[in-house]
């Protein structure tokens, strides 16, 4: 299986079961500092904080706000 389709299919999963906008490149705010949706790990959601190399997983609607 394609590793995108996955990522969809875990982001699908996180936008039906905790009723957020999440997509893949989406922005969001975590703590006041800007990231990047960069796909999914099961139930988390992978974020590129701007200015970081590295993405890591962050929980859905903890201190998330989509943007």
């Amino acid at each position: 299986m394609n590793k995108y389709v996955v990522v969809e299919t875990d982001l699908e999963y996180i936008r039906d079961y905790y009723g957020v906008p999440a997509e893949l490149g989406g922005r969001v705010a975590f703590k006041g500092r800007q990231g990047q949706i960069t796909g999914a790990q099961g139930p988390h959601i992978l974020i590129r904080l701007d200015g970081e190399e590295i993405s890591r997983p962050y929980h859905p609607t903890w201190e998330l706000i989509y943007t």
